[in-house]
């Protein structure tokens, strides 16, 4: 996924501009301060794209059905499109998973066995919101499946003309 992507570098820069002036505690505040505002610039030529790509607006999702029947798989997945609370709780277990990350690396704190606890009620949070949408696409998945020529039935007897003296 595109925005997966996006979010992940987007994250990766932001963890760096809030965390890593902590090993360098000897240099003055402003300059971490400017240091890491220049480290965040980066952070959001990241993070804007991906939340402008990911986003699915109401008004999007009106028309996208037939878009969506005319994409293979792999477009649909590497384009997924998200609600804006679907997009927070995805940006959130991203920047979990980059922290956690970047404290065995950077850092090197111990976790506590309550924080992986409280990670893990975060990822069960993504999974509660995600779940209806996996659901969703499962039941079209499983519709268009087994609709085939009963679809194009359809689209063709919805072609016809119900005019007076018409064949149909």
């Amino acid at each position: 996924m595109l925005t997966v992507v996006l979010l992940i570098c987007s994250n990766a820069f932001m963890t760096i501009a809030w965390y890593g002036h902590l090993k360098f505690r000897a240099i003055p505040l402003v300059t971490a301060i400017l240091v890491s505002w220049s480290i965040a610039l980066l952070e959001y030529c990241f993070q804007v794209p991906a939340n402008r790509y990911g986003y699915a607006s109401p008004l999007e999702s009106l028309g996208r059905s037939n878009d969506d029947a005319e994409q293979s798989v792999w477009q649909r997945w590497w384009h997924a499109k998200f609600t804006g609370p679907q997009l927070k709780i995805l940006q959130e277990v991203i920047t979990i998973s980059v922290f956690v990350i970047f404290n065995w690396l950077y850092l090197k704190n111990a976790i506590r066995p309550t924080d992986w606890v409280a990670f893990g009620l975060i990822i069960l949070a993504v999974v509660v919101m995600m779940w209806p949408r996996w659901a969703e696409a499962s039941a079209e998945q499983r519709v268009g499946l087994g609709a085939g020529g009963g679809q194009v039935l359809q689209l063709d007897q919805g072609a016809s003309s119900k005019r007076p003296g018409d064949s149909r």
